[in-house]
């Protein structure tokens, strides 16, 4: 990988990084309380009517945002959180700086990879990690559609669309915390290595 190469991966990310942050799904689950509220009524028949109501971004808001996601997500992307760590293992980053992007890497994977507290989504019997969750949304919601039956699965078992939206809305907008945080370690690799014009 040379200096050029480097420097290229580095500024895509960054570029991505200050748009995500700047979308309006970000500002919104910032300004907002994102909730969901739901309520069943019995009718004559024994069977329930469901109605639900989620408050937060809009589709076209989640959209936007899951879209971008995915330069932080895909390997196919020069500027993945995985494909950068072979840019941080460039002899011109500081050591120091490819241990501290190495760290948010390390506990963005701890995150992804543990399971939420706060409810479980299953799948196959077993509950699913933060990473199964925004890979069936991201890409069975939102792009791509190739997780689209498992996120119909999702849906149609147990849980309103409206409340599954709310779950990963609530999961996606803490992944802007790492995001933020690889942005300022890349700033100043791009300083110290003169990528900053």
């Amino acid at each position: 990988m040379t200096t050029n190469e480097v420097l290229e991966s580095l500024c895509l990310f960054n570029e991505k990084a200050v748009e995500i942050l700047d979308f309006s799904f970000t500002k919104s689950v910032r300004s907002e309380k994102t909730s969901f509220a739901g309520s069943m009524v019995r009718r004559d028949d024994g069977l329930f009517d469901v109605s639900s109501n989620r408050i937060g971004p809009s589709t076209e808001q989640v959209a936007a945002f899951c879209n971008n996601l995915r330069f932080f997500i895909q390997d196919n992307k020069s500027c993945s959180i995985r494909k950068l760590s072979e840019v941080y293992s460039h002899p011109s980053i500081p050591t120091d700086l490819r241990t501290e992007f190495e760290e948010v890497r390390a506990n963005l994977n701890d995150f992804l990879n543990g399971v939420p507290n706060d409810f479980h989504l299953m799948k196959k019997g077993s509950p699913m990690s933060r990473w199964e969750m925004i890979e069936t949304y991201v890409y069975g919601r939102v792009s791509a559609q190739t997780k689209m039956q498992d996120y119909r699965q999702l849906v149609s078992e147990k849980f309103s669309e409206d409340f599954v939206d709310f779950i990963f809305i609530s999961l996606l907008s803490k992944l802007t915390i790492p995001i933020r945080r690889v942005l300022e370690v890349n700033n100043r690799a791009l300083e110290f290595i003169g990528g900053i014009p």
